[in-house]
C-alpha cells in the first residue's frame, strides 16, 4: 500500500500531465483550423490578383477565347510568343503582350489555378485537388465544370465563398468584354449630356 503523503505526489504531475496535453491538443485544433482559413485568405488574394492580370491582358491585347473547358494558368511569366496563343488563351492583338505579366505563376497546395470555360462565363478557380476550408476538395467533392451553376457557388458557404472572401473570380473576355465597355461608353456619352 502507498502512503498518502506519496500518492499525493503522483497526483500533481499526473495532473500537470493531463493539463499540458490538453493544452497541447487544443493548440493542434487552432493551427489546423487557422491553416485552413488562411490558405482561403491566400487563395482569394491570388485569384484577386490573377482577375486584375486578366483585365490588363484584356485592355492590352483583347482575350479572344480560352480553348479548353479547364484552362491552366501557367502561362503568365511568359516574355514573348510567336502566334496568336499563349499557354490555352488565343489573343486578338497578341504583338501588344506586355509579359511577362507576373514572374511566378501562383499555385495553392503545389497546384495551378485554372480558368474554368462556363456556360455562365470564364471563371478563375482553384485546381483541382485543391482543399478549403469549408471541407470541400475542388474536383472531388465540389465539381466544377461547363455545367456548374458558378454564380450561386461563388456565395455558397459550401461552395466557393468563405469567410475571408470570394474563392473564384469571373473574368470578361471577348463579345462579353466588348459589350460592357460599349455599354460603359454609353454611360459616359449620356452623363456628358
Amino acid at each position: 500500500m502507498i502512503p498518502k503523503k506519496a500518492s499525493k505526489l503522483f497526483l500533481i504531475p499526473a495532473l500537470v500531465g493531463i493539463f499540458f496535453i490538453i493544452l497541447f491538443s487544443i493548440s493542434v485544433i487552432t493551427l489546423w483550423r487557422s491553416s485552413r482559413i488562411n490558405f482561403d485568405e491566400l487563395i482569394h488574394q491570388e485569384v484577386m490578383q490573377l482577375k486584375e492580370t486578366f483585365e490588363r491582358i484584356q485592355h492590352d491585347c483583347y482575350i479572344y477565347n480560352f480553348e479548353h473547358e479547364r484552362n491552366y494558368i501557367d502561362f503568365l511569366n511568359v516574355v514573348k510568343f510567336s502566334n496568336s496563343h499563349v499557354g490555352s488563351m488565343e489573343l486578338g492583338f497578341p504583338q501588344n503582350w506586355k509579359g511577362p505579366y507576373l514572374k511566378k505563376n501562383p499555385r495553392i497546395q503545389n497546384k495551378l489555378y485554372t480558368v474554368l470555360k462556363n456556360k455562365q462565363g470564364y471563371f478563375i478557380v482553384p485546381g483541382d485537388g485543391i482543399r478549403l476550408a469549408n471541407g470541400k476538395v475542388i474536383g472531388k467533392d465540389l465539381v466544377l465544370d461547363k455545367n456548374s451553376d458558378m454564380k450561386h457557388l461563388m456565395f455558397d458557404f459550401n461552395g466557393l465563398a468563405s469567410s475571408v472572401g470570394v474563392l473564384a473570380a469571373e473574368i470578361k473576355i471577348g463579345s462579353e468584354f466588348v459589350k460592357n465597355m460599349t455599354q460603359y461608353k454609353w454611360e459616359m456619352l449620356s452623363a456628358m449630356d
